[in-house]
């Protein structure tokens, strides 16, 4: 959720965003009824992910350049089929054919959840739940912006139950 709003291109920053997708606790953009931008969403995390790896790939850490090469295909995927669908009935405010969702869509995003899960689980684990748990335990200095990256480690956390 937060970490559109930090948009540093930072190997951690895009591997934060793909563990709170893959876990389920952040949903892809416009994953709401009906979902008009989940595929162009899927499609700007491919080309963040090709371009961290690029860039980074041999100097970050081996955990998240692997968990990065794993959600690749599924958002590739994701990005190459239309995530809303036109139906037959007329809208009749806007004069245009409803939308609905795509089935095929939440199908493949079920998948790469199903797919991703265990191992972003286990990278949050390792990497942030010990930092966040000594973080909430100061709670008088910690505070939640929206930009900052331990709002953003937090966020998942208690989504996870971990705090």
């Amino acid at each position: 959720m937060f970490s559109k709003f930090q948009r540093d291109g930072s190997a951690e920053t895009l591997t934060l965003e793909v563990i709170g997708i893959a876990t389920g606790i952040d949903k892809l953009q416009g994953e709401e009824k009906p979902n008009l931008r989940g595929n162009a969403h899927a499609k700007e995390l491919v080309q963040a992910i090709d371009t961290v790896l690029a860039r980074d790939g041999r100097a970050m850490d081996r955990d998240y350049a692997e968990l990065l090469r794993k959600a690749k295909p599924y958002f590739h995927t994701l990005s190459q089929m239309p995530s809303a669908i036109k139906t037959d009935v007329i809208d009749l405010k806007t004069r245009r054919a409803r939308l609905e969702d795509n089935e095929s869509f939440a199908t493949e995003l079920s998948d790469m959840r199903s797919a991703l899960d265990a191992d972003a689980r286990a990278l949050f684990e390792k990497n942030y739940v010990p930092d966040v748990q000594a973080a909430v335990g100061e709670k008088a200095r910690v505070t939640m912006h929206g930009n900052d990256r331990d709002g953003e480690t937090i966020r998942l956390a208690i989504g996870m139950g971990r705090v």
